[in-house]
């Protein structure tokens, strides 16, 4: 994607300037190489921060805008749209312990449609809001998780009155 200088081409003309395809350090160690118009960030490009996290994707006036792929420096990652430097849209966001969230992003929160994969394996599909599990959907969750728990007390409180009832009934007066 990044040519060397010698092969770059003429830069783009918009109405606004010339897109060019830079390559920068900053004063923190940090490092951007892509598309810069008018003095920000613009097109494809990748940053590196110094503190080890690194954004690919697509740029706008400066802020990530459209797809592209955020990895923290504990590995967690997050590949999906983006608007206006915030997670918004379609996305999957892998966390660094196994676990994964599929769907729908507001504000950088799980807002919507979605699905959350738990490190232990079980699944929660429901809707989220503002970052948190609706709450009927969490009671339905919960209600679900907690099936088997519910099995069992049933048939024990049913065995139990069962040997009562037996005790009852054969006890002579």
């Amino acid at each position: 994607m990044f040519a060397p200088k010698a092969l770059q081409k003429t830069p783009l003309a918009t109405p606004r300037g010339r897109l060019q395809v830079v390559k920068q350090t900053y004063a923190d160690g940090s490092t951007y190489e892509g598309g810069y118009l008018n003095f920000k960030k613009q097109g494809q490009g990748v940053i590196s921060f110094s503190n080890g996290e690194t954004y690919n994707g697509h740029w706008a006036e400066g802020l990530k805008n459209g797809s592209g792929v955020y990895t923290w420096a504990d590995g967690s990652q997050y590949i999906g749209v983006w608007h206006a430097d915030k997670m918004s849209g379609q996305g999957v966001h892998v966390s660094s312990n196994g676990s994964k969230y599929s769907g729908s992003w507001n504000d950088n929160l799980m807002h919507g449609s979605g699905s959350y994969e738990y490190d232990n394996g079980s699944v929660y599909i429901g809707e989220w809001f503002q970052g948190y599990v609706s709450t009927i959907q969490s009671f339905i969750f919960i209600i679900l998780r907690c099936t088997f728990l519910i099995l069992i007390l049933y048939f024990l409180q049913a065995a139990t009155r069962s040997r009562l009832s037996h005790c009852f009934c054969k006890r002579k007066v």
